[in-house]
């Protein structure tokens, strides 16, 4: 009987300890909602090569509600000494809708705000900018402990430049559990699409 009470304890301390290395690996797949980014982007807008900043970050509220910012700026010297300086800001509330074996499919909402500015010579500079809304729908996935992906579609309306469509396109390497570089590509109604590489910061 003794001999079966230790047997019955370390198949109890196995199957414990399974589980919970169980529970660890599958927390290191969770996709990442806490991150602070920082990338190059590459626009091409309306035919014109555009090359900026771009800063995201993003934070988890709860494990289904999480808050995410995304800037970009972008600017252009013409051989006339003319210039032209572009920006655009989405900042969202969200919520995983499915959360679940390393994917999460999740929703968004928030404000959109872009701005134009054109500087000549001469002349004094030419600003716009313009206020809306933007909703969004998407699905990340830690397809393994280092590489993760990400596929949205959003909808952006503005006050004067009216509403349209956004669909990106991203790739992650975690190098460890703080750092990740990452690539995606982004296509903007008709005339403006956009590459970013960068760096995330993970906390």
């Amino acid at each position: 009987m003794k001999k079966m009470t230790q047997v019955a304890a370390a198949l109890a301390l196995a199957l414990t300890a399974t589980s919970v290395q169980a529970q660890e690996e599958s927390q290191d797949l969770q996709p990442t909602f806490n991150y602070a980014y920082l990338g190059l982007n590459s626009m091409d807008f309306d035919g014109e090569r555009i090359n900026g900043l771009a800063i995201d970050v993003a934070t988890e509220i709860s494990p289904e509600l999480f808050f995410e910012a995304q800037y970009l700026t972008g600017s252009k010297d013409y051989s006339d000494n003319s210039e032209i300086d572009l920006s655009g800001l989405y900042a969202n509330l969200g919520y995983k809708v499915y959360n679940q074996a390393g994917t999460a499919v999740y929703v968004s909402a928030g404000l959109a705000y872009a701005e134009a500015t054109v500087k000549v010579p001469y002349w004094s500079d030419s600003s716009e900018d313009d206020t809306g809304w933007n909703a969004q729908v998407g699905v990340r996935s830690r397809l393994t402990k280092e590489f993760e992906v990400d596929a949205n579609v959003r909808h952006y309306s503005m006050s004067d430049a009216g509403s349209d469509q956004e669909i990106a396109f991203s790739g992650r390497y975690h190098v460890n559990e703080e750092f990740s570089f990452s690539l995606g590509y982004t296509i903007a109604g008709d005339d403006v699409s956009y590459t970013r590489a960068g760096i995330s910061w993970h906390f």
